[in-house]
């Protein structure tokens, strides 16, 4: 038997619903576990079946607990199946809103600058930013970039308004 010290729920539909809900809101993966290393796990003072719940990957604060009282359907269920949360979610609670993905990053417009203004504003730096691009290239691409940047931003520097 694995002792474990953790903070204890008995098992009910909210506190299910509940765990899990946190874990999502935080972008984790709720994880049931019926066995740590091939043994049940323990609770001094406890009786029944017991299931450690832990949110994986999740960006907030420890939700980790250990449930008592499992039902013995649930906990069979459990050692038998994968993807626990699912199943659990949709026989407890309602489905829990999709993750959404974090927004990309969008830099902020620069500023509109005429031509010579910008040329002042970058000076010597052009040959310098396009080797910095550069150099997330392929190695076979990265002069011909180099050459390509150069002029195509000297060009437009030249432009008169």
């Amino acid at each position: 038997m694995v002792v474990v010290h953790l903070p204890r729920y008995r098992w009910s539909p909210e506190a299910v619903s509940e765990a899990i809900a946190s874990c999502r809101a935080q972008g984790g993966v709720p994880i049931f576990m019926t066995k740590y290393a091939g043994e049940p796990f323990e609770a001094p003072g406890l009786r029944g079946k017991f299931v450690m719940f832990k949110c994986w990957g999740g960006t907030g604060p420890e939700i980790s607990r250990l449930f008592y009282e499992v039902p013995e359907e649930d906990f069979r269920m459990m050692e038998q199946r994968v993807g626990d949360w699912k199943w659990l979610q949709e026989k407890y609670g309602p489905k829990p809103a999709p993750v959404a993905p974090p927004a990309p990053m969008v830099p902020a417009p620069a500023p509109a600058l005429s031509p010579s203004e910008l040329g002042e504003a970058i000076g010597g730096k052009l040959p310098e930013l396009c080797k910095v691009y550069a150099e997330s290239l392929p190695p076979e691409k990265r002069g011909e970039f180099e050459v390509a940047c150069e002029g195509a931003i000297l060009e437009k520097l030249m432009v008169k308004k």
